[in-house]
């Protein structure tokens, strides 16, 4: 009987080696991505993409490996990554004759255990998303933005209220990036849910946001591990404290949100408004606004993407401008030369005389942008032809943003903060005429890209706007180096620790 046992744990243990040893051999050498350049251990197994992702240095890697191999690379045994503009129209985009590619179903964060997961425009498949698109699309419209503006401009005002209250009254550096977060989530609360986290009045974080991001980051680890053992073995992995910020996310949620849909849809111009106005004009969301628990995976993704992505955006913005004292002084002095008092300042004025500051975020987009990953896509059955070779039916496929908007054969000295190369009068015979500018697109492209990308640049000069109408500003010698902050799917919060010096201007 023992004979028996051992015989057949040793036949165990040699599979265990065999199949992996196996396997790596048919990717390397008989599978149809063989003939694609790329580190041999990525093509390999999938674990080294998984591992850096979970490590926050995917991004990072599939940078270099593009310098080093080219403008196409296997960066897992059934996955390519691009960095061509055509690829980026290839793959996300609406393409002549063919459908919209679908998400690889393994990069969603799937639903906790006992938790209902209702679609929102982050979980839907094509056909869904452009309904919710069409929904949506009503709150983030030209002439809702224009009903929301006295909104933001609020907690703007508020946010600088607050800074010269406490750089007067402390000669310690203050945290930028926490500042910045604090007040993008106050506004996005705003606009979503119809009230304010507050978290700038009472200088903390309120806890829904804290759990919407701590339920982020665990979906995401999640949705790596689910790879290889099943999805109730993977969520034991998630420590127990996040989940239970996550059940208290969703109680909160449903609160916040039965409050808001109780007061009705003319109470005020927020995002829930125009969504309890509008759900009845398809079949598909008809008694969406009864519940409270089909609107708030929506909501969630609202507030999580205009609470952190914004707030980082601000914060990387700063940091570049400091770390480059011609770009700061220049935009600077665009800003208080184009107004007299802080009064003028409006999204309108903003983006009508400061087209220096325009350039100033294109190219912080372009260095460190909102979704440094690659949102892979699904070939389909019949293939498809990406600059100009076949790839096979179900490999995944992707652009990562900061490979293409950083690669030499997109743009010149593509690792410097140069926003000169982005104002077409100074572009003209100069060292950035071989850009490729389409090549950089923070928001995506097609029909999945960024739906907020107006309201982002609305709360985005206001902030800026106000707080270099208001500072001068000088960086702390200790503030981490942001170009070397981890990547998630988006960059990590790092402090942005600086010291303001009100400036007297006339009001």
């Amino acid at each position: 009987m023992w004979c028996f046992v051992t015989t057949w744990a040793s036949y165990i243990i040699v599979a265990a080696f065999l199949y992996p040893f196996t396997l790596g051999c048919y990717n390397l050498f008989l599978h149809p991505l063989r003939p694609y350049p790329g580190p041999r251990i990525f093509a390999a197994f999938r674990f080294p993409y998984v591992i850096a992702g979970a490590l926050g240095y995917l991004p990072q890697m599939v940078l270099e490996m593009h310098r080093r191999y080219g403008p196409v690379i296997r960066v897992a045994p059934d996955e390519l990554a691009f960095d061509s503009t055509t690829a980026w129209r290839t793959i996300y985009d609406i393409q002549k004759g063919r459908s919209p590619l679908e998400r690889d179903p393994h990069f969603l964060p799937p639903a906790a255990p006992g938790v209902k997961q209702y679609p929102s425009m982050g979980t839907a498949n094509n056909s869904e998303h452009s309904k919710f698109r069409r929904l949506l699309g009503h709150a983030f419209s030209a002439q809702a933005l224009q009903a929301q503006e006295h909104l933001v401009q609020r907690h703007v005002d508020l946010l600088i209220a607050s800074l010269r209250s406490t750089s007067a009254s402390s000669e310690k550096p203050q945290d930028l990036a926490t500042w910045f977060l604090w007040s993008a989530f106050d506004i996005v609360g705003d606009l979503a849910l119809g009230e304010s986290f507050s978290c700038v009045e009472n200088r903390t974080f309120h806890t829904w946001p804290e759990t919407v991001m701590a339920g982020f980051e665990a979906g995401l680890l999640i949705s790596a591990v689910r790879r290889y053992v099943p999805l109730t073995l993977a969520w034991r992995l998630v420590p127990a404290s996040v989940l239970r910020k996550r059940a208290d996310h969703f109680t909160m949620a449903r609160s916040i949100v039965n409050n808001r849909m109780r007061k009705g849809a003319d109470a005020r111009p927020d995002f829930l408004s125009y969504i309890m106005r509008h759900s009845g004009d398809e079949e598909y969301f008809k008694g969406f606004v009864d519940s409270a628990e089909k609107v708030v995976p929506t909501a969630a993704l609202i507030v999580m993407a205009g609470g952190h992505s914004i707030s980082t955006l601000l914060t990387s913005t700063v940091y570049f401008l400091l770390r480059r004292p011609e770009t700061m002084k220049r935009l600077v002095e665009e800003i208080r030369s184009s107004f007299t008092s802080a009064e003028e300042i409006n999204y309108t004025t903003a983006s009508a005389r400061l087209p220096y500051m325009l350039a100033v975020f294109d190219e912080v987009l372009r260095l460190l942008p909102p979704v440094g990953f690659g949102i892979p896509r699904m070939v389909p059955q019949e293939g498809l032809v990406v600059d100009g070779q076949l790839v096979p039916s179900g490999t995944r496929v992707s652009v990562f943003h900061l490979a293409a908007a950083r690669s030499p054969r997109n743009f010149h000295k593509p690792d410097e903060f140069l926003p000169e190369r982005w104002l077409k009068e100074e572009k003209i015979q100069s060292m950035f005429d071989n850009d490729v500018q389409s090549a950089s697109l923070p928001f995506s492209v097609g029909p999945r890209s960024c739906i907020g990308r107006n309201m982002a640049y609305l709360e985005m000069r206001l902030v800026l706007s106000q707080l270099l109408w208001n500072f001068d500003i000088s960086l702390d010698p200790l503030a981490p180096d942001r170009l070397k902050a981890k990547i998630f799917i988006a960059p990590k919060r790092l402090p942005l620790p600086v010291y303001l010096t009100p400036v007297n201007q006339s009001s």
